[in-house]
């Protein structure tokens, strides 16, 4: 699904997850990237998204981070692949 310039880009973006406040994470593969798939946030304001943040080194590695779901019964938890987990 295309959202427009402002939240895609030319490259590959796949695995979206959006979380209740409706914010939209994905795997993005970036030139700026830190790895080659790389998870990224579009903030949603006002019901519209913001361009994608990259998300830090605290999530993003040299490999290859994808798939980002957050659990909505454990707020501020969120897994991403392949099956890590960050608090």
């Amino acid at each position: 699904m295309h959202l427009g310039n402002e939240v895609n880009s030319p490259g590959n973006e796949f695995y979206p997850s959006v979380t209740r406040s409706g914010n939209l994470y994905f795997t993005a593969r970036l030139a700026r990237g830190y790895g080659e798939e790389d998870i990224v946030v579009c903030e949603s304001v006002n019901g519209k998204f913001r361009k994608p943040v990259l998300l830090d080194t605290a999530i993003n590695t040299k490999g290859d981070e994808f798939n980002a779901l957050w659990i909505p019964t454990r707020p501020g938890r969120l897994i991403y692949g392949p099956g890590q987990y960050f608090r």
